[in-house]
C-alpha cells in the first residue's frame, strides 16, 4: 500500500500539471519581468512571435513592438494601467516577428502576478483579420475616390469618364450646345449616343423645353411618317382620332432621331423639308405647321457609304451633318472602365437590394482586358448580372459573364498543350496568350491538380468548373492522365 503524498509533493505535482497546461495551451502566454524581459513563453507564443525556446530569456517584449507613435502610446497607457491592477479589456498591438521581421497583430491582455514581481500576458493572433479589414478599407477608399471622380466637373450627368477621347467629345458638346446647329452623332451600338444627345439639349438654351426621342429603327415602316408628323382622324384606315406627331411635341425643344440611317427614302424627303423650311404637314391635312425644333440625329451606320450607294439622301446628310460628333468605342477608352464599373454598381445595387462596398481589383483588371464588342451597354448588363449573382460586400465578376469574344481562337497548328498535345482552339490575342501561359505555369507547379486546397483553381482564384471551362476555351490540354 502506497504512502500518502506530502504537501510539498502535492505542490510539485500541481506545478508540473500547470506547467504542462501552460506549455500546451492553444492561447499564447508570456511572463515578463518589470523591465519587459521574457521569463517564460509557451509554445503558442513562441510560434506567433518567431522565437525559439533558447531565445525566450534574451527577448525584450517592448523590442517586438512596432515603432510607431500610435503603438507607443498604446504601450505607455497599458503599462500605466498595469500598475493599478491590469487590463480588464484587450488591446490590439502591432508587432514584428523576431525571426523575420514580419508584421503581425495580436489581441493582448495582461495582469500583474500576485507577488507583483512579474506580469502575466495572454494574446491571440489576429493578423489575418486585420489584413482583411485593411484590404476592405483600401477598396472602400478607392470606391469613394471613384465616386468623387464620377461627380467631378469632367463628367456630365451619366457621361462617365476622363480619357482623352471622351474629353474631346465633351469639348465638342460644350462648343455646339448653345447653338441651334443640327448635330449628327455617330458611333458603334452601345456607346452612349442618346446620353450625348441629352447633354446637348441640357446645355442648350432649350434645356427647359421638351426633349423628344424617336427610334427610327423601332417604328414600323408604314407608321414612321405618322409618328414624326402626326395625322388627322380618318386620314387612313385605322386613324380613328387625330394624332400629334413628335415634331409638334418637340416644338421649341429638341428632337432626337436615333438610328437615322434606317429611315426610308420618302420619309427622308419630308424630313429634309422640315429642316429647310421649318414646317411640316400632318397626314390628311394640307395646312402647314410651323416647326421650331433643334434636330440631333444619331446612327451606328456609315452614312457616307450609304450616301454613295444611294441608300441615304446626300442633301439630308449635309443638313444633318452640320456638326458631326463621333463617339469612341469602349475598347478605345479602357481607362474609363473603373469609373464606369463603379457608376453602374451604384446605379443598380440599391434596386437589386445588394450592399456593395467595393469592386474586387482582379475583376476590374479582367474587365479592362476584355474587348467589349457591345460597348457600354454590354458593360452595364455584365455589372447588373454580377450584382444579381453577388452575395458579398466586395463585388466579384466571374469571367464567364464576359462574351466569347474574349477567347477568340487561332488555327490549331499554332499552339500546343503543356505536355505537347495539340490545342484544338489556341488563343488568338496577346491577352489570351498571356492568360494561357499563366494557367499552364500554375498547372505545372501543382502537377496538374485542379481541385482541393492546393489545386490550381484555388491558386488562380477560380472555381474548378470555371477553370476547366477556361482551359477548354484556351486549348489547354494534357496529353495523358488529365485530371477529371
Amino acid at each position: 500500500m502506497s504512502s500518502p503524498l506530502s504537501p510539498e509533493s502535492d505542490r510539485t505535482l500541481a506545478e508540473e500539471d500547470l506547467g504542462d497546461l501552460f506549455e500546451e495551451a492553444p492561447v499564447a502566454y508570456v511572463h515578463e519581468d518589470l523591465n519587459s524581459r521574457f521569463l517564460r513563453a509557451n509554445r503558442a507564443a513562441r510560434e506567433i512571435l518567431g522565437i525559439s525556446s533558447e531565445e525566450v530569456s534574451r527577448t525584450l517584449g517592448t523590442s517586438l513592438v512596432v515603432d510607431t507613435p500610435e503603438t507607443k502610446q498604446i504601450v505607455r497607457e497599458t503599462l500605466e494601467r498595469l500598475r493599478f491592477g491590469g487590463l480588464t479589456e484587450h488591446r490590439v498591438l502591432e508587432l514584428r516577428r523576431k525571426d523575420n521581421g514580419e508584421r503581425i497583430w495580436v489581441q493582448w491582455w495582461s495582469k500583474p502576478a500576485a507577488s507583483g514581481a512579474y506580469t502575466r500576458s495572454m494574446f491571440i493572433d489576429i493578423t489575418r483579420q486585420v489584413l482583411l479589414e485593411q484590404e476592405r478599407a483600401r477598396l472602400k477608399a478607392q470606391n469613394v475616390y471613384l465616386q468623387e471622380e464620377i461627380k467631378s466637373e469632367h463628367n456630365f450627368e451619366e457621361i462617365i469618364g476622363a480619357t482623352a477621347g471622351l474629353a474631346r467629345v465633351m469639348a465638342k458638346v460644350t462648343r455646339v450646345a448653345a447653338t441651334d446647329a443640327s448635330v449628327l452623332i455617330t458611333g458603334e451600338s452601345g456607346t452612349g449616343k442618346e446620353l450625348i444627345a441629352r447633354a446637348l439639349h441640357s446645355r442648350s438654351t432649350r434645356a427647359d423645353k421638351p426633349f423628344i426621342k424617336v427610334n427610327c429603327a423601332a417604328l414600323p415602316v408604314g407608321l414612321v411618317e405618322s409618328e414624326l408628323f402626326g395625322h388627322e382622324r380618318g386620314a387612313f384606315s385605322g386613324a380613328i382620332q387625330r394624332r400629334i406627331g413628335r415634331f409638334e411635341l418637340a416644338h421649341t425643344g429638341t428632337i432626337f432621331l436615333d438610328e437615322i440611317g434606317e429611315m426610308s427614302m420618302d420619309v427622308q424627303a419630308k424630313l429634309l423639308r422640315v429642316l429647310q423650311e421649318h414646317e411640316f404637314e400632318r397626314i390628311g391635312n394640307s395646312h402647314p405647321i410651323k416647326s421650331d425644333v433643334r434636330v440631333v440625329a444619331a446612327t451606328n451606320r456609315d452614312l457616307e457609304k450609304s450616301k454613295r450607294e444611294g441608300g441615304f439622301r446626300p442633301d439630308l446628310f449635309y443638313r444633318l451633318n452640320v456638326f458631326p460628333i463621333a463617339l469612341p468605342p469602349l475598347r478605345e477608352r479602357i481607362g474609363d472602365l473603373p469609373l464606369l464599373t463603379h457608376f453602374f454598381v451604384q446605379k443598380h445595387a440599391a434596386r437589386l437590394a445588394r450592399r456593395i462596398e467595393a469592386v474586387e481589383a482582379e475583376s476590374i483588371r479582367r474587365l479592362m482586358q476584355y474587348t467589349w464588342p457591345g460597348n457600354i451597354r454590354e458593360l452595364e448588363n455584365v455589372i447588373e448580372r454580377a450584382l444579381i449573382l453577388s452575395s458579398t460586400p466586395v463585388l466579384s465578376i466571374d469571367p464567364d459573364l464576359l462574351g466569347v469574344e474574349a477567347h477568340a481562337p487561332i488555327p490549331s497548328d499554332q499552339g500546343a498543350g503543356f505536355d505537347g498535345a495539340p490545342c484544338s482552339s489556341p488563343p488568338q490575342s496577346d491577352l489570351d496568350s498571356i492568360q494561357r501561359e499563366h494557367i499552364l505555369n500554375v498547372l505545372r507547379e501543382v502537377d496538374w491538380v485542379i481541385e482541393g486546397s492546393l489545386g490550381a483553381a484555388v491558386r488562380l482564384g477560380l472555381k474548378p468548373g470555371t477553370l476547366r471551362h477556361r482551359m477548354k476555351k484556351l486549348g489547354i490540354k494534357r496529353s495523358r492522365n488529365f485530371p477529371r
